[in-house]
């Protein structure tokens, strides 16, 4: 309290410090000739105008915090990431893919010649189960013994979970909430990236995190088991094939459903999927309000 400090760089960890870089990244992008485009984080690079008949497309940069992926096509990666770090005074560096493998903001993705997986095995298979779950076939000890449980291999969560207890269960310590809350965003960011399938009961659980019951904590066991048992299954594929050929028209599928509430969840249950051809683009799973 003697002192009053002036930062004249932001730092990792301070409230401002997200804020900054995103500033300072976008100012960087924009005098390196990027131009954003209507999906958030992603960026092109034109001859010209963006999309003009006389513009020729040079690259596309998705961003992720401090992550670029430079998807070249009328210059070279190599070129494009020099004149970004020239114009931001960055220090750059560049990772091409290995045997058609690279991992970027997390997520690993192997390139084939007539295909793209797109998938987080590695991390998913890293997320530690505590201590007497493993892998047992028995997934009693997934779920409150109240109610009877079908495979973790079968479902993300158990019809049970959407259930009121019979008796009111056990909040957490303040130290079981923390793991809960830990456990839970890793999987929740996931869902988001790569596991569509697990987006609903991520959305479902975090409802109760900010006073998670030893059944909520029994559930997300549930679900990490079967996220776990399923890693190497569950993996987004895009093929040649799905991608339309250049003068064809882009041709998207979607689809939604919802649940009615129960007695246990009383809001609605939504959600949405966005496919083309087979390949699965986008997708969400949340609450009514």
């Amino acid at each position: 309290g003697q002192f009053l400090w002036l930062l004249n760089r932001a730092l990792y960890g301070l409230r401002d410090s997200g804020n900054l870089w995103d500033r300072s990244r976008n100012k960087t992008l924009a005098a390196a000739g990027w131009v954003p485009s209507s999906v958030r984080g992603m960026w092109w690079k034109w001859t010209g105008k963006p999309e003009a008949p006389t513009s020729r497309l040079l690259g596309i940069l998705p961003t992720f915090v401090d992550d670029f992926a430079i998807l070249p096509i009328g210059r070279s990666a190599v070129q494009l990431a020099r004149e970004i770090a020239a114009k931001g005074g960055y220090q750059m560096k560049i990772t091409k893919p290995k045997n058609g493998t690279l991992r970027w903001a997390g997520v690993d993705f192997n390139v084939s010649r007539d295909s793209v997986h797109i998938h987080q095995t590695e991390y998913l298979l890293s997320l530690p189960l505590p201590e007497g779950m493993g892998e047992s076939e028995d997934s009693s000890a997934s779920a409150p013994s109240s109610a009877p449980v079908p495979s973790p291999d079968l479902f993300p969560l158990p019809p049970s979970s959407r259930e009121l207890p019979s008796e009111p269960p056990r909040l957490l310590t303040a130290q079981e909430g923390k793991a809960f809350r830990e456990r839970l965003g890793c999987l929740s960011w996931v869902a988001r990236d790569t596991r569509p399938d697990l987006s609903q009961g991520c959305n479902q659980l975090s409802r109760h995190s900010s006073a998670p019951t030893q059944a909520d904590a029994a559930y997300l066991l549930s679900l990490l088991r079967y996220a776990r048992r399923t890693a190497t299954s569950r993996i987004l594929r895009i093929s040649r094939s799905d991608v339309p050929p250049t003068l064809s028209p882009l041709s998207t599928k979607s689809w939604s459903d919802a649940a009615l509430g129960s007695a246990g969840n009383a809001h609605p249950q939504s959600g949405w999927l966005f496919t083309l051809k087979s390949a699965i683009l986008h997708w969400r799973a949340f609450s009514q309000k």
